[in-house]
């Protein structure tokens, strides 16, 4: 059996909004403005657009992937990195803020950062704090979603529901609201093509039919289909910022977020009842607070690599984000803690698709990994 890292199983809810209010206002439970892009990354890069000026400089944590900074660049902003701790949290060097400054705040794997600690912080220096929610989704039912306090905010649709593209962007700043109206549009919406269509519905067939070697029919699609391996994982998106495809509008129409959210909490604690006890592995978050959304289920252990191959070989997608997607200038002496996750950290899946079953071979999969 295939256990995909992400979703791919739509939803058969039918008391859906209409179109109009899903592009306008996908997560409609936030007091914000809204606005639905192709990625993540479009949505970042618009709402930097939406200040009153154009930021000398925007910070950073090591701990991310190249394609975080792309926006940054594209403004000519200068990008200044700061390191993590062992809990994700930033670690502060007020020497380096200036007024006017982006601070760039992360939840990593869906675990909420101290925002209105960091948002104190930026208060102080009149920095603008931008919230990177992409690897979580806000939680209706929370006393402060994440993603509400910073002046805005991106997620990425595709890390956390069966869709092939989508950004949303937030904007809490009553500032910055008063630029969208004449600054951003209702998105394009496409058809994808039948490649784009093969790549994304792939992981959907072999997970109901419950296939067994999964890369090797991969690796037989490659050869007929002529497929890279991030076509072949559904990572390319070369449509225009403001295009998003039907599939995920639909998803969006018929998205019930809080049941999504449950489940993805209860595969989570579900995991960490389980692992608690095993050795050679460390359980950074055991415990979830208000308004945690979780990705994946990071864990610690000294032969990363190792299991992830395993893993995967088995059919049980396990990540090591963000991989060779660190950026180039992020050096081992300058950023040490950010190098331990980056050497130790994998993440196991809990996605709403994934039922006890699902989560019980993840487990055995794991022990045996650790085991070989």
């Amino acid at each position: 059996m295939v256990i995909p890292g992400n979703p791919i199983l739509l939803s058969n809810k039918s008391n859906k909004p209409s179109r109009k209010d899903v592009l306008h206002n996908p997560f409609s439970f936030l007091a914000s403005e809204q606005a639905v892009f192709n990625s993540a990354r479009d949505a970042l890069y618009n709402g930097i657009k939406l200040l009153d000026y154009v930021p000398l400089r925007v910070h950073i944590p090591a701990y991310c992937c190249q394609s975080v900074l792309v926006p940054f660049g594209k403004l000519g902003i200068e990008i200044k990195f700061y390191d993590i701790d062992s809990n994700l949290r930033p670690v502060i060097k007020k020497s380096d803020f200036s007024r006017g400054d982006v601070f760039l705040l992360v939840h990593f794997f869906g675990i909420p950062q101290d925002t209105l600690s960091i948002n104190q912080l930026c208060q102080e220096f009149n920095m603008v704090l931008v919230e990177d929610c992409a690897h979580t989704l806000p939680d209706p039912e929370a006393r402060y979603p994440v993603g509400s306090i910073g002046a805005f905010s991106v997620y990425s649709l595709r890390k956390q529901l069966p869709v092939p593209d989508g950004g949303v962007l937030v904007v809490n700043n009553p500032q910055i609201k008063k630029h969208m109206i004449n600054n951003i549009r209702l998105p394009n919406l496409y058809r994808m093509s039948l490649r784009r269509w093969l790549i994304t519905n792939f992981d959907r067939v072999t997970f109901i039919l419950r296939c067994h070697n999964v890369l090797f029919l991969k690796s037989i699609l490659r050869r007929v289909f002529g497929l890279t391996n991030g076509l072949l994982d559904g990572n390319v998106s070369d449509a225009p910022a403001y295009d998003i495809s039907y599939i995920t509008v639909r998803v969006l129409e018929r998205l019930d977020i809080k049941s999504v959210i449950r489940i993805r909490r209860n595969n989570y604690h579900y995991l960490v009842n389980r692992l608690a006890n095993i050795s050679g592995l460390s359980i950074p978050f055991p415990s979830l607070h208000d308004g945690a959304v979780p990705q994946v289920l990071p864990l610690l252990l000294s032969k990363a690599e190792h299991v992830k191959t395993y893993m995967n070989k088995k059919g049980v997608f396990v990540g090591r984000w963000p991989g060779l997607e660190l950026p180039r200038q992020v050096s081992r002496s300058d950023f040490p803690m950010t190098f331990t996750w980056v050497d130790s950290c994998i993440s196991l899946p809990v996605h709403q698709d994934l039922k006890a079953a699902h989560l019980d071979i993840i487990i055995k999969t794991l022990k045996q990994a650790i085991e070989s």
